[in-house]
């Protein structure tokens, strides 16, 4: 393994996504010791050399986002018109988690989907190694058969020529508790996993050359027997947003490219005669789903998006600090605003991101415990007597 330094500030639990205009990725944020001083909000750029290395440098983003005040209760999902949009979900959807890695992959049946693996609750404590597919237009869910190792705390990428390998990278087992999860072996050589998004299945090591990636079957039959017909969509504005992709979805071809076990699905719809023929495709669907951001393991992904920005901000310092007393114009103290609304090509930032907060091994109520606010009353009493 080849091993490149960074300049930069290194810290766990960074959002890392791919420069589509080249073979390098991006890392954001990030997480340190809570009794360290948090870095700048910087965002690094690694540039591959093509001989097993590369550099690092710093660039500037668009824009700096931060979401104080953004909560929602119920599905939604970030395209590039600006605009927040709510959409069930449906199928074999994981139950609400964090801490878990997310990826995404446009499929050759012009559907999109978004791969969850692990995470851990934090209401129980437990970790998963489970891994669930979200695919659009359907917004269904499907599950992979079996579990592999557990992890939290970890990052995700798709890797490899055809884009159908996903790469699990770190992590840790959380429901061990802090600092023994810390300690804990790796699953993996140098913690490394393979995951064969297309066959649904973990794989014994890297395929560079792999085929494309395609739709896992269960995801093809599940278009293919009529599940477009059992949508319930939330409005007509939304399923106008998929107008195109709904329509292709449904004339693709059901070739097999996998063994159908590999998933459990609960919620295939009606079944009808299969759609013969198929039609070119158009443009990838992030071309009008910029950013979708599939279910917070019940929710959606996008509601985790939200939970890693409130809790990094625990870490850092406040924006009134870094600008010299004056807030930064996005997000003023007290503002009600949902969010960023600026140009639709920043959206894109968000598309590779996981959700990353720490509830195992880390709480977030140290900072609480070190200094009583009721300390002051035992330093002077209320009344002193007068000599005699």
């Amino acid at each position: 393994m080849t091993s490149t330094p960074k300049n930069g500030p290194k810290l766990n639990w960074q959002a890392i996504w791919r420069d589509p205009s080249s073979t390098g990725f991006y890392v954001w944020g990030g997480m340190m010791s809570y009794s360290d001083t948090p870095p700048a909000k910087e965002l690094w750029h690694f540039k591959v050399d093509g001989n097993g290395g590369g550099t690092w440098s710093q660039v500037t983003p668009a824009s700096v986002v931060a979401f104080s005040k953004l909560t929602r209760t119920t599905e939604a999902s970030f395209t590039q018109t600006d605009k927040w949009y709510t959409q069930q979900t449906t199928g074999s959807r994981p139950a609400t988690r964090g801490n878990f890695c997310a990826v995404g992959a446009s499929s050759t049946n012009d559907t999109y989907e978004i791969f969850l693996y692990g995470g851990g609750s934090t209401e129980t404590g437990s970790v998963s190694g489970d891994v669930y597919v979200l695919s659009l237009p359907g917004f269904v869910f499907f599950k992979a058969a079996g579990s592999s190792a557990i992890r939290a705390g970890h990052t995700c990428v798709v890797v490899g020529e055809g884009g159908r390998q996903m790469l699990s990278i770190g992590g840790t087992d959380g429901s061990l508790g802090f600092p023994r999860s810390l300690t804990d072996p790796d699953p993996w050589k140098l913690g490394l996993g393979i995951f064969d998004m297309t066959e649904m299945r973990w794989s014994d090591g890297y395929d560079y050359q792999a085929r494309p990636y395609e739709s896992p079957d269960a995801v093809k039959q599940w278009y293919a027997q009529g599940g477009l017909d059992s949508v319930v969509w939330a409005s007509e504005e939304v399923k106008a947003l998929f107008s195109e992709r709904i329509d292709q979805a449904a004339a693709a071809p059901t070739n097999s490219t996998s063994d159908p076990s590999p998933t459990e699905q609960s919620n295939a719809g009606s079944a009808t005669s299969t759609p013969q023929g198929s039609q070119p495709s158009n443009p990838p669907i992030g071309t009008i789903v910029g950013a979708v951001v599939g279910g917070v393991v019940g929710l959606v992904l996008v509601i985790c998006l939200v939970v890693f920005f409130l809790r990094r901000k625990r870490y850092q310092a406040a924006p009134q600090q870094e600008t010299g007393g004056t807030p930064p114009e996005y997000e003023k103290p007290g503002s009600a605003q949902y969010g960023y609304n600026g140009p639709a090509g920043i959206n894109a930032l968000h598309e590779g991101y996981t959700d990353h907060f720490n509830p195992v091994e880390l709480p977030a109520e140290h900072g609480a415990a070190e200094l009583s606010s009721t300390h002051g009353r035992y330093e002077l009493g209320q009344t002193v007597a007068r000599p005699s």
